[in-house]
């Protein structure tokens, strides 16, 4: 599918199950992971092959003349100076610390920010757009692996964007980027989906709850009710190779915009 606003390009993935979250035995695992437990997606769905670009982001501000959080607050968004991340009114999508091209993923978007662009792209294509459930995340992630990435069991900075001095498993030492990099720019999985792993962290719709996986919803689950924190995935370009792993989850407040935040979208017919 390519939309025709923002040519978009999504890939149509199958209904199907997976194991969700990682076994006990994964290095360095956090036990919020688990325990692992088999999710049903009952119908295809179509997601966006990278996350959304500056250029595409741009094209929905200048639509709606739309200002992010961080651009309404008066606080700003977070960037990467020095050694240290720095909250300033002047870091928003638009300035993020470092030079960015239309082709690299936007960051600095709050989960706000990315909700209303779905919208918009929705109002735009005449198709619902959303941002993914954490289980949809995780399913197109894997593109049917159970390692821990969808490389395999070890990552290195020659796979992904991340911080290549500290890769997972038995990997040497590679670059460290120290920015975000064209999306597309590494081998997509079985999926045909690119940066699932590292590049910059993705939002998903779910609300957060440590404990959500005890009950193990099975049939197409959408998150807690309610909750104080979203769901993020897929690690990002300042992160260790182990928060780059298919099933690693974290939970960042939905208003909070950050220099190694983006989302991409699903799309539904």
């Amino acid at each position: 599918m390519l939309t025709a606003q923002t040519r978009m390009k999504l890939a149509q993935l199958p209904n199907g199950e997976f194991m969700m979250g990682s076994p006990p035995t994964e290095d360095r695992r956090w036990d919020h992971e688990g325990p692992q437990h088999l999710v049903r997606l009952s119908r295809p769905f179509w997601m966006a092959l990278h996350p959304v670009t500056v250029g595409q982001f741009r094209a929905f501000v200048d639509a709606m003349r739309y200002r992010t959080e961080a651009e309404r607050d008066g606080g700003g968004g977070f960037a990467w100076v020095n050694g240290d991340s720095v909250q300033d009114p002047r870091y928003t999508w638009r300035n993020v610390g470092f030079d960015q091209t239309d082709d690299e993923p936007v960051v600095n978007v709050s989960w706000n920010d990315a909700a209303a662009f779905c919208q918009w792209l929705t109002h735009v294509e005449g198709l619902r757009f959303r941002l993914p459930t954490e289980a949809e995340w995780e399913y197109a992630c894997r593109a049917g692996t159970t390692t821990p990435f969808h490389f395999g069991s070890t990552l290195s900075s020659t796979q992904a964007n991340f911080d290549g001095q500290y890769p997972y498993g038995e990997e040497a030492r590679g670059p460290y980027l120290e920015r975000t990099s064209r999306v597309g720019a590494y081998t997509p999985n079985a999926f045909g989906l690119y940066d699932m792993h590292g590049n910059v962290w993705e939002w998903c719709a779910d609300w957060y709850a440590e404990e959500y996986y005890r009950p193990g919803e099975i049939h197409d689950p959408k998150g807690p009710p309610t909750g104080v924190g979203r769901v993020i995935r897929g690690g990002g370009w300042r992160s260790f190779g182990e928060y780059c792993r298919s099933a690693f989850r974290y939970s960042v407040d939905p208003a909070v915009s950050d220099y190694p935040y983006g989302f991409r979208v699903v799309g539904e017919e």
